[in-house]
């Protein structure tokens, strides 16, 4: 995309260095975000419910969250 003046013209692209476009970019922004909370969410709910959940079960989510 050109953005032209009467002055200068100026080179506004889309695609960074990494060949990612600016949709792709924000639509991983979203993505890592409700990564985030959701790792949160899953620490939190391991700390509170620690002793009531089976021993297996505690294990696979703290092997989920370590591996998020």
């Amino acid at each position: 995309m050109t953005i032209a003046s009467s002055y200068s013209s100026i080179e506004v692209s889309v695609r960074p260095q990494s060949g990612r476009s600016l949709l792709r970019r924000f639509a991983d922004f979203l993505a890592e975000g409700r990564r985030r909370k959701a790792s949160a969410a899953l620490a939190r709910y391991l700390h509170d419910h620690r002793h009531s959940l089976a021993p297996e079960v505690r294990a696979k989510l703290e092997r989920r969250l370590i591996d998020s």
